[in-house]
């Protein structure tokens, strides 16, 4: 993890992305929205 943050840095968030492109945020968007997140306390 460590190495990957500094490369990160190094390269001006190339590593992000490189990981996560629109093709992976477009499958997750419908996903993520139907969860419902909620603490109960």
């Amino acid at each position: 993890m460590i190495v990957a943050a500094l490369g990160n840095a190094l390269t001006g968030d190339s590593l992000r992305d490189y990981v996560s492109g629109g093709a992976l945020r477009d499958t997750v968007r419908p996903l993520m929205q139907q969860e419902v997140f909620a603490s109960r306390g």
